[in-house]
């Protein structure tokens, strides 16, 4: 089943082109080609908000941490663009609801 975000759907599997591109497994997005995956980048997200890496994953619900607030927002947009060369704005992080969901969409954009 092909998604109108062109990834085939096989049981918890999604694949877009073949393995070179990207592929995920419940719903984060790996990127072998770019070095991409949910461990480094919620890394990356806990340390642009200033906290230990180990209290964030990709389920989190980044907008229940207690530190969230709008300079967070900034810190983690300029730490994609930083890091990934992606634009995100307010309304990608006001639609994630998750780590894995900003993931996801960075992931998505990143060529």
């Amino acid at each position: 089943m092909i998604g109108r975000t062109g990834y085939r759907a096989h049981e918890q599997s999604f694949f877009f082109g073949d393995a070179r591109h990207a592929y995920c497994t419940v719903g984060s997005i790996y990127r072998p080609d770019l070095d991409m995956d949910i461990t480094a980048f919620a890394n990356q997200f806990a340390e642009a908000i200033e906290i230990a890496p180990e209290q964030i994953s990709g389920m989190t619900e980044f907008k229940q941490l207690g530190v969230w607030d709008s300079l967070c927002v900034l810190t983690v947009i300029a730490m994609i663009d930083t890091n990934y060369g992606v634009s995100v704005g307010g309304n990608d992080i006001e639609r994630s609801r998750t780590v894995n969901d900003l993931f996801d969409t960075v992931a998505l954009r990143v060529r």
